[in-house]
């Protein structure tokens, strides 16, 4: 199964279209329902009311958590001490795992907002620790990125079928 790389680290509040494959299926593309003027418009409108926390991850199905790959010079995640190689096991006391609860991550993604406090739970060598981050408003250079990111998918020209 295909990890999925989190990038900007918005996590639980953003899900970017990606490919989705499984062990003998063919590998199938996400489309997007909005035309791009819409999903342009859709995006640039509820990115700029969201959270930044400044780290990018990988889900780790194994651990049961995220794992962190890197952390923004200057960013909330490094003035609260998350560290690369941090592996991400809580938000708010409810474990990433348990996630597909849609309540629970709806009220999480509320919580994600300029100047709202989260909690993560960490694993660091082998223990545990509570971190508190205040997050901040999006940067301009990571809005643009993820915006773009997915307006490429809406510029991809579909595969023919000879």
């Amino acid at each position: 199964m295909m990890k999925r790389v989190r990038i900007a680290a918005i996590l639980m509040s953003i899900i970017l279209p990606a490919l989705a494959a499984t062990a003998g299926e063919k590998e199938k593309a996400y489309k997007c329902p909005h035309t791009t003027q819409e999903c342009l418009d859709v995006m640039a409108t509820r990115l700029r009311d969201k959270g930044w926390v400044g780290i990018s991850y990988e889900m780790d199905d194994v651990r049961g958590g995220l794992d962190v790959r890197r952390v923004v010079a200057g960013s909330p995640a490094q003035k609260a001490g998350i560290l690369e190689g941090d592996l991400v096991l809580t938000l708010n006391g409810v474990r990433f795992v348990e996630q597909t609860n849609q309540d629970t991550m709806k009220k999480n993604a509320e919580l994600m907002k300029p100047g709202n406090t989260i909690t993560y739970t960490l694993l660091r060598n082998g223990k545990e620790l509570e971190v508190k981050v205040t997050l901040a408003p999006m940067p301009e250079d990571v809005l643009a990125q993820l915006i773009g990111m997915h307006m490429l998918e809406h510029a991809k020209v579909p595969a023919r079928e000879d």
